[in-house]
C-alpha cells in the first residue's frame, strides 16, 4: 500500500491512509486506487466511502465505496458501480482428422 499519509492507531492497529492511496495484492497484482482507505484490523477488512478504481487485468471497476479482503477476492461495492469489461476472445475449434 502506498499513501501520500497514513495514521495508525497504536492500541487497534486500525490504519486510516489518504491521498493517492494505491494498494496492490501480492497474490492476484489487483489493483485498488483511492483517495482515503482504512484498514480495520479486528475484522481483517479495508473499506472506504470516497471513490475508488479497482484494476483486475484488463477489466475496470469504478464505484464509491466498497469493503473487501485484503487481497481483493472478496470486494463489496458500496454503490454506483460501473465496469469496463474486455472480452478474452474465445479459442477457435479444431477439428482432429
Amino acid at each position: 500500500l502506498t499513501s501520500e499519509e497514513a495514521t495508525v492507531d497504536t492500541d487497534n492497529h486500525d490504519t486510516f491512509s489518504r491521498g493517492n492511496v494505491v494498494l496492490t495484492s501480492l497474490s492476484t497484482g489487483e489493483r485498488l486506487e483511492s483517495q482515503s482507505l482504512q484498514w480495520k484490523a479486528s475484522r481483517e477488512r479495508i473499506m472506504t466511502d470516497t471513490p475508488v478504481t479497482v484494476t483486475r487485468g484488463k477489466n475496470i471497476i469504478r464505484a464509491q465505496g466498497l469493503e473487501a479482503d485484503p487481497e481483493l477476492g472478496e470486494i463489496t461495492f458500496v454503490k454506483g458501480v460501473r465496469m469496463d469489461i474486455q472480452q478474452v476472445p474465445t479459442p477457435k475449434a479444431t477439428q482432429t482428422p
